[in-house]
């Protein structure tokens, strides 16, 4: 394959580039952070649905202790009320022994009240402590997004940098390459995982070490400088 000592350095110059520019670009694919921050949603969507269904436990147990409240404060008046009739009636019996039964269950239904609130607060201590937690663990997850977001952004502006700077010096050094001989390396580069160009070392590929047999090494080192390797079909160059 024709190619002038000066084209054979600016493909293995145009490799060189290609292969910094590659390369960034597949450890900017391969960040770490990405993954981690959309576990790090999984966990919070999880959580924040947690929260909201014991966010609904709370309304719920509060209009249960404004219930409560309310009723024991109509009973207050009541036995206020009731209370006030005895003394008016005091002199008739069976209107203070009627109201008095009255007062009795009064007091009762104050006592029961008063075991379920103690419940009904409790349960909206247990309640309001989980939401907290709830909340806590957001806020760590916020702060752990915030720091891999900085880590990422660090990180990838560095790669995005050296895949702009190699695509740069690219387009130059590309310029060197006759049209022909830089579609056949585009075309190899593509088809060989980002590597298009190998040396001939003793009998082997550099790149792929496999051995060339005697008969095709000897029309390989015909066509210096530049062949094809028979295994992984590679640009080879023949020094």
């Amino acid at each position: 394959m024709q190619a002038t000592p000066e084209q054979i350095q600016a493909l293995i110059a145009l490799q060189d580039i290609d292969r910094t520019r590659l390369r960034a670009q597949l450890e900017l694919k391969k960040l770490p952070q990405p993954a981690l921050i959309e576990k790090l949603h999984a966990q919070k969507d999880g959580i924040t649905e947690k929260r909201d269904q014991i966010a609904t436990l709370l309304r719920r147990a509060e209009a249960q202790q404004m219930r409560l409240h309310e009723e024991d404060d109509t009973l207050v008046r009541k036995q206020a009320t009731t209370q006030e009739r005895i003394e008016e009636l005091k002199d008739d019996y069976r209107s203070v022994t009627s109201l008095t039964r009255d007062l009795e269950g009064m007091a009762k239904r104050r006592e029961s009240l008063a075991f379920e609130l103690e419940k009904v607060e409790k349960r909206l201590a247990e309640i309001t402590h989980a939401i907290n937690e709830a909340e806590k663990a957001l806020s760590a997850i916020a702060d752990k997004e915030a720091q891999l977001l900085r880590d990422y952004h660090a990180q990838a502006d560095d790669l995005v940098k050296t895949a702009q700077d190699a695509e740069a010096k690219r387009g130059d050094m590309a310029a060197h390459v006759p049209a022909a001989l830089l579609r056949m390396y585009e075309k190899t580069l593509a088809r060989c995982g980002g590597v298009a160009l190998a040396t001939l070392e003793d009998d082997h590929c550099a790149v792929c070490r496999n051995a060339i047999e005697a008969n095709r090494l000897l029309q390989i080192k015909a066509e210096a400088p530049l062949s094809e390797c028979p295994n992984c079909h590679r640009m080879l160059i023949v020094e």
